[in-house]
């Protein structure tokens, strides 16, 4: 009992430390509204990196069109797609690139984002993922933060879930922003960045070409997180947040399967590439948990008064942490956590999935392209 008491306790020092970390885009541009308020903002490109997205975009397009930004140049990579991609993103008025054939050594979104970037006339440009959705007034909050920044500003959207299953991804939710949110402020930033958010990049032209873009890590498989790490180590500026009341998705719609693909074939990638300090913070809280829930469920440690209490508040204790994690991460429901070894037992079986197709069959499957792990190139 005093180990187990002990391993609980360390990991919620570790998910407290870890919740401090995790904090949203800040500062006037917040509160800004997306009409009547010109923050003196340079042209501003937008680049949509699009793989099969025609529902997607549907939605995302609309919600560009809705920030009333003059001169907004909006671009959509058909990469490969199809679906009606490019049809759909050309009822909405956006311009569309379409790149040569993939070639060796190249990954496709780092690809289609490189060609977006080359094409895009802004001084400020925005990547994001199609299945991201900008809240009203987002896409200034956006600008003003990445020119303030002047050099790489990475937003991991609020996650909005619409049926149970997607709850399932409560704790790679968690995991994601605790390996990546980076709470300094910008002069402490440099060296310092532990990569960025994939769904959304925001990025000084000048400071994008200067570091090689996406060509310099074109083989990588996490390319933003990759592209912060880049720019962190040339000495430009990093910062990640999150993106309540300014960036949402809905991340994996279409079932379960696709929730398990999506995780599985970045994940441990990502695990991998996280500072030790972090990783370490990391796998504590979540072995805490798994203690909670293994002595929760021992029914020697229901056989006394003094146990039961222990039980009990160690369980409310996490489930309590939890919720305040998962409220920076999505609407995620108070059921989750109440019951939250359910997800947490999904997030271990997917990432030993996504242990195993990474780091031992060297695979992963994504939107119809093999990817090798070792070779860092898709197979056809």
């Amino acid at each position: 009992m005093i180990a187990s008491t002990f391993v609980w306790l360390g990991g919620l020092i570790c998910g407290a430390w870890l919740l401090g970390k995790i904090l949203p885009l800040e500062g006037n541009y917040r509160n800004s509204s997306s009409r009547g308020h010109n923050p003196n903002l340079p042209r501003i490109s937008v680049i949509i990196p699009a793989r099969n997205e025609e529902r997607n975009l549907a939605v995302l397009l609309p919600s560009i069109q809705e920030q009333h930004i003059p001169d907004l140049e909006v671009i959509v990579v058909d990469d490969g797609s199809t679906d009606r991609t490019a049809e759909v993103a050309l009822s909405y008025a956006a311009r569309i690139i379409t790149p040569d054939e993939l070639p060796p050594g190249w990954l496709g979104k780092s690809w289609a984002s490189w060609h977006g970037a080359r094409a895009a006339s802004g001084d400020l440009l925005i990547f994001l993922d199609a299945d991201t959705c900008i809240e009203p007034g987002g896409l200034w909050k956006l600008a003003a933060a990445g020119l303030e920044q002047n050099g790489l500003l990475s937003i991991q959207p609020y996650h909005i879930m619409k049926r149970p299953y997607e709850s399932l991804s409560a704790f790679f939710n968690i995991v994601v922003l605790a390996a990546v949110a980076n709470p300094r402020p910008i002069e402490h930033n440099r060296n310092r960045s532990t990569g960025a958010f994939g769904p959304c990049i925001v990025c000084t032209r000048d400071a994008y070409f200067q570091s090689g873009g996406h060509e310099a890590i074109r083989h990588h498989i996490l390319e933003n997180h990759s592209l912060g790490s880049l720019l962190a180590r040339q000495q430009q500026p990093v910062r990640n947040r999150t993106g309540e009341g300014v960036l949402s998705f809905r991340m994996y719609p279409e079932g379960f399967g696709q929730l398990v693909s999506g995780w599985s074939k970045s994940f441990a990638s990502g695990a991998s590439s996280t500072t030790p300090l972090r990783l370490l913070a990391i796998i504590w809280w979540l072995t805490g948990a798994v203690t909670v829930v293994t002595q929760s469920i021992n029914s020697q440690m229901w056989s006394s008064p003094l146990a039961s209490l222990l039980c009990f508040t160690s369980y409310t204790a996490y489930a309590l942490l939890i919720y305040a994690l998962l409220k920076r991460a999505g609407n995620f429901s108070v059921m989750t956590v109440i019951l939250f070894p359910i997800p947490l037992f999904a997030f271990m079986g997917i990432f030993a999935s996504s242990m195993l197709q990474t780091f031992f069959k060297r695979k992963v499957t994504w939107k119809g392209r093999s990817i090798s792990t070792s070779k860092g190139r898709e197979e056809p």
